[in-house]
């Protein structure tokens, strides 16, 4: 049941047998809501609040400036509010039920994240899976969902599963695995076991899955132990994942269209040029404001009235600069490190902790050098973790 609701929050899904267009991590962030109508949300919850309550400030300032108000950011925004209540009440039900350890609340997230990717790579080979998964979930880009499914170029996952997002969750997963491994929750074996098979599954649903390589960031912080630990892991993880990866592409060239996925391997073996198409188009993309005034406060605009992206421009950072400029943008990244910073006090200064989310925050950083995300779920889930265990121990010991 556990493993479910935080599979649900994280892969944010819309079952086609949900009414409209809502998805369960807003069910389950609503029940949290209504829950702690009832009940004290913990101090930090009430911090994170706090500052993303000053960027709808910010944004509705900068909204009545510019005479527009774009509708989606400011959804996005009220829906990141939102979902700080549902990381809590998941926090509150895992401690509640059980006496596990945040390294046990990582491995839970990073197992879903191995299931999620072990169906969605099974179902690339197999047809009926494939469309029971096309079936049970409402999906955007139909178009371009029904043509991965008939070229088997990508892999089609659940919800946020899917897409640029599916590569973002995957590469947080490759960071778990990493971490996991660094600090010896999990052994050897299975961290690198892990790390090949949500790399590789990663890759049909969204290359920017590499992009989890951040987390040998890791290899730069914590004891002295736990970084020989994690050398030791990387160095085996290369040579078991060259003589894997080698036997997988023999093999799995029989079933599956690897030409996308691997676009880029290709393109060096054939022009010695590390590139893709979409990397090549991400280039056009970076265009910068053309007045002083759009510059510092934007357009308060993300969409185009047709729904297309303002500018035509896809990459996180300048999406954030046309919609509120400069000293929004600054607004924005500054509240992302200040999640970072409550949680990281919430878990009682704790060096692995500050470690991994430093690793994850660069990680969100390099993902909006090509697309507009976030990963704060995962900030949220972290944070409400440790405020909710720290309640629990006060009550335990006040009750002593």
């Amino acid at each position: 049941m556990l493993f479910a609701v935080v599979f649900l929050f994280i892969y944010n899904i819309c079952f086609s047998f949900i009414p409209g267009t809502i998805r369960t991590r807003l069910i389950i962030s609503v029940i949290g809501l209504l829950w702690f109508l009832k009940n004290k949300i913990p101090r930090p919850g009430v911090k994170i609040i706090s500052g993303i309550l000053a960027c709808i400030f910010i944004a509705i300032i900068f909204s009545l400036i510019n005479r527009y108000f774009d509708y989606w950011f400011f959804q996005y925004l009220v829906l990141n509010l939102l979902y700080v209540f549902g990381a809590f009440f998941i926090a509150k039900t895992l401690v509640r039920n059980r006496n596990i350890s945040i390294n046990d609340f990582l491995n839970l997230i990073l197992v879903c994240i191995l299931v999620h990717n072990i169906i969605s790579l099974a179902a690339l080979g197999i047809s009926p899976l494939q469309t029971a998964m096309y079936y049970v979930q409402k999906l955007s880009n139909l178009e371009l969902v029904q043509g991965m499914m008939v070229s088997k170029t990508r892999a089609v996952g659940l919800g946020d599963g899917n897409f640029f997002h599916g590569g973002a969750i995957s590469g947080i997963g490759l960071i778990l695995s990493l971490y996991l491994g660094k600090t010896g929750h999990i052994s050897s074996t299975k961290c690198i076991l892990s790390f090949l098979i949500i790399l590789v599954s990663g890759m049909f649903i969204a290359r920017t899955t590499i992009c989890g390589f951040a987390g040998l960031y890791l290899l730069f912080n914590g004891s002295s132990r736990d970084r020989k630990r994690l050398l030791s892991i990387t160095l085996k993880l290369f040579i078991v994942g060259a003589a894997s990866m080698a036997l997988f592409v023999v093999y799995a060239s029989q079933y599956m269209n690897l030409g996308w996925a691997f676009e880029f391997v290709f393109a060096y073996l054939e022009k010695g040029e590390l590139e893709t198409a979409s990397s090549n188009q991400l280039l056009t993309m970076y265009v910068l404001p053309d007045t002083l005034t759009s510059l510092f406060m934007g357009d308060s605009r993300m969409l185009n009235p047709d729904g297309s992206y303002y500018m035509h421009s896809d990459a996180g950072f300048i999406r954030h600069l046309f919609y509120w400029g400069v000293l929004g943008s600054l607004a924005y990244w500054l509240l992302q490190m200040y999640i970072c910073k409550v949680a990281y006090e919430a878990s009682g200064r704790d060096r692995n902790i500050r470690n991994l989310l430093v690793t994850l925050l660069i990680y969100m950083l390099v993902l909006n050098i090509k697309g507009f995300i976030d990963i704060n779920y995962m900030f949220y889930m972290i944070a409400a973790f440790f405020s909710v265990k720290a309640v629990r121990n006060e009550n335990r010991h006040s009750y002593q």
